[in-house]
């Protein structure tokens, strides 16, 4: 995959660090779905670019790669 592709990527769990590698991915052109059980992260999140995810099945359906980080 060339460096500079655009990938659909899932995050699940978007608190401290979750959030910053959303906003990184987003930075990067990366098209980001997120799931989090927090309504503020969700808002962050959402804020940055991301869609969101009622459920992290969600995510599995539509994703390419998902990266999973618990706070």
């Amino acid at each position: 995959q060339a460096a500079d592709a655009v990938m659909n990527l899932g995050v699940v769990g978007a608190g401290l660090m979750g959030g910053a590698i959303v906003e990184r991915l987003r930075e990067r052109g990366h098209a980001v779905q997120v799931c989090d059980i927090d309504p503020a992260a969700r808002e962050r999140a959402r804020s940055a670019g991301a869609t969101l995810a009622a459920t992290p099945a969600g995510l599995a359906g539509c994703a390419a790669v998902i990266v999973a980080v618990v706070d």
